[in-house]
Order: structure tokens, then sequence, then C-alpha cells
């Protein structure tokens, strides 16, 4: 007699007498299961629920990039002004770029630690990892970004609105070292989510010298185009958007509660 022959044996006596066995019976199973992954696919389940489910799969489609099997995004793109700028090119920021990334930087749960022998980022998910290391790569200096404004309230993402949003203000003392231009002074919002989403929400945008210009029809064909575009590429296109508000309205004192 074979073990698995042996082991349906006692599963089945288990079954038969004492039908009270069966849940323990399937959970050790799942437990010995569970140890042969970790042993020979280097794969540690957390919960048992999730091997018996796998035990069902018959076809995994995964992506060449990382970004199922690693976690691990980088921005390859910018768009700016309905623009396509690939960050493969050898040149400096424009203006637009560098608001766009503040923009994601701030809005934005990922920080910069830094160890001993390395810079590491903590917390966040993968596309906040991913632009606060774009910027950092391009130069930048995200932790400055931050340390120079107040996080005076913000909404996690959430897959309900799909977007996540931050309220910030100026602190004091603060100069552009990196040269971003176009602070804003009193309190404004950052939001950060599924292009259709944020978009829809703006009538203006900034182009790539960082003037604000109107959304007009044109223009919304043209951002339309542009997503058009990256989305058959097969890229992850994520939107940021940023609104000041009124100083009247919003003083410097005032008390979000969201």
């Amino acid at each position: 007699m074979t073990p698995v022959s042996a082991t349906m044996d006692v599963i089945r006596v288990l079954v038969v007498y004492v039908p009270e066995g069966l849940p323990v019976a399937i959970t050790v199973s799942l437990v010995l299961i569970a140890k042969r992954l970790c042993k020979k696919y280097d794969v540690m389940v957390t919960k048992l629920t999730t091997v018996e489910t796998l035990g069902c799969v018959s076809l995994i489609l995964s992506d060449k990039t990382g970004t199922l099997t690693e976690n691990n995004m980088v921005v390859t793109n910018l768009v700016v002004g309905g623009m396509i700028h690939s960050l493969q090119d050898d040149r400096r920021l424009s203006c637009g770029e560098k608001c766009l990334l503040r923009g994601g930087i701030l809005c934005n749960a990922a920080r910069i630690v830094q160890n001993e022998e390395k810079q590491e980022f903590v917390g966040g998910n993968g596309v906040d990892i991913a632009l606060v290391k774009c910027a950092l790569d391009l130069g930048l200096h995200p932790q400055n970004i931050i340390e120079s404004y107040y996080n005076l309230a913000e909404v996690p993402f959430s897959s309900a609105v799909k977007y996540s949003l931050s309220i910030n203000c100026l602190a004091t003392n603060v100069t552009d070292s990196d040269g971003i231009g176009n602070i804003q002074m009193g309190h404004f919002v950052t939001i950060k989510g599924a292009p259709e989403i944020v978009i829809e929400k703006c009538t203006r945008m900034m182009d790539n010298d960082g003037h604000i210009i109107d959304i007009t029809p044109q223009m919304q064909g043209t951002l339309e185009n542009a997503g058009i575009e990256l989305g058959e590429a097969g890229y992850r296109m994520i939107a940021v958007a940023m609104l000041e508000l009124d100083q009247n309205i919003f003083s410097p004192s005032y008390e979000y509660d969201i």
C-alpha cells in the first residue's frame, strides 16, 4: 500500500465513522500542502483557504515587468498638456512635469528611510513607491517636498471612488530647491487616482511650461487619445490633479473633518 492510498483510507475512515473529524483532516491536508509549497516553490501561504482555491486554478496570467510577481512598478511616461513624454530620454524635466511629480509625492503614503547601507521605501502601495522613486531618480528631492508642506487631512485610496486625496499647506521658511515653481501659498487639495475619475472633476490643466489652460473639447480628445495609446501598450495610468482652496473660506486655522 502506498502512502497516498493509506492517507485516503484514513480520510475515508474519518468521514464514515467520525464525521466530526473531516474538518481536522482537511486542515491537516492543507497544512501539508502549504508546507510543500513553501519548501519546493518558496511560497508562503498565510490563509489555508488560499491553498484550497489554488487547487481549482487551471490558468494563471502574469506579466514580465514585476508588477504582479514583485509588486515593483516603474514610471516610464509622463503625460503633460496632452503630450506623452518618455522618461527614457536624457533631458531636463519641464515645469509641468515637476509639478505633476510634486502632486504625486504629496498625495502619497510612501516614505524614504535612510539605513546604514541604502535607502528603503516604507508604507504606501506599488504606485506610491514608484512615484517617489521616479522623482528621486530624476533629481528631485521627495523628502524635501514632503517636509515643505503640512498634511492637514487625507482620504486613503478606495476602490469605490478610485482615488486618494490629501489636503496640504505650505510650511514656513521653505525654499523651492528643486525649481518646481507654482507654489501654492494657501490650502490646496491633491487628488490621485483613475484618469477617467480625476479628469472628469477638472476644468483646467497645466501645460508643459507650467501655464494653466482650459480643458476644451479638443483638449479632452487629446487626453483621451493619449490614454488610449498608453492603454493599448499595456501601461497602468494614474492621473494627478491639484486645486488651490479659497483662502477666505479655508483660513490657516481651518480644521477639516473628513
